[in-house]
């Protein structure tokens, strides 16, 4: 489809190529079907399932074909998000998108979530969830009680929620401290979404450090 790729395009992708009848691709499937489209497709009738992390697992290749072009990889990464998820996962997923982009011409994994905040602005939500974890990060006594405190802070029963997920992604980047083993091992432990939270940590580490 080339760069002219919309919100419409991606929905008949979904529909031709994913089976998947269920949670929030199922709803939007079911929605696209009735004639609604992004960006109600994923947010009508879609209470349980809008904010979870189904779209921010998405988000490295907005920003793989976006390098240095924040804004870009924001544009992409928000049309992609509209079609079955709500406000809540588009800026994880757009958070991904630009540190995905950032990451194409950085090495250090540090100075692309700076980067990613200052482009996005401390009022972003999910930046100001980096923010706390970082602030949690820095104070704990150890890993375990910072484990506990972004759990306490952020905690969902939803294995799924975006934020929390969010949350523990960021984490394991902060603990890992650059290294691929100790990130994805900790994005692990950590639990909730664990194959989306450790796969998102290691590609966009990996994409930093190549």
């Amino acid at each position: 489809y080339g760069p002219g790729l919309t919100s419409r395009d991606l929905c008949a992708i979904w529909q031709d190529r994913c089976w998947y009848n269920f949670c929030e691709y199922g709803v939007m499937l079911a929605n696209v079907q009735r004639g609604i489209l992004p960006p109600l497709s994923g947010i009508w009738n879609n209470e349980s399932f809008q904010s979870s992390h189904g779209c921010p697992i998405r988000a490295e290749i907005w920003g793989l074909v976006a390098p240095g072009r924040p804004d870009i990889a924001r544009h992409y990464a928000t049309m992609d998000g509209q079609t079955d998820h709500g406000p809540v996962s588009i800026d994880i997923e757009v958070f991904y998108a630009v540190m995905a982009s950032y990451a194409m011409e950085c090495s250090d994994i540090r100075d692309v979530l700076e980067r990613t905040a200052r482009f996005l602005g401390e009022e972003t939500p999910s930046v100001k969830v980096f923010r706390a974890v970082g602030e949690i990060w820095k104070s704990a006594a150890n890993e375990k009680s910072c484990w506990r405190r972004c759990v306490r802070t952020f905690g969902s029963r939803d294995a799924s929620d975006a934020t929390m997920n969010h949350a523990l992604t960021i984490l394991s980047l902060l603990i890992g401290g650059g290294d691929l083993r100790r990130t994805i091992v900790a994005a692990m432990r950590y639990g909730w979404d664990t194959d989306c939270t450790a796969s998102t940590a290691a590609a966009l580490l990996a994409t930093c450090v190549g």
